[in-house]
């Protein structure tokens, strides 16, 4: 994600989604998650979504 020369395709963004929605199902299992865990993935999450936001996607909604 900290390549600047980045081509975005239909298929590459999909799967930057498909992340997203993986996390998000994670974050809402139960039992809950460890919070350091809890951490991580929402911190990977808000980096899925800066990088797609940044690179003119529209990101999942939370």
């Amino acid at each position: 994600m900290a390549c600047r020369n980045v081509a975005l395709t239909a298929e590459n963004t999909a799967a930057w989604q498909r992340e997203i929605a993986r996390i998000d199902k994670r974050l809402a299992s139960r039992p809950t998650l460890a919070p350091r865990l809890r951490q991580r993935l929402q911190h990977r999450r808000a980096e899925v979504v800066e990088f797609l936001t940044a690179n003119g996607q529209k990101a999942v909604p939370a």
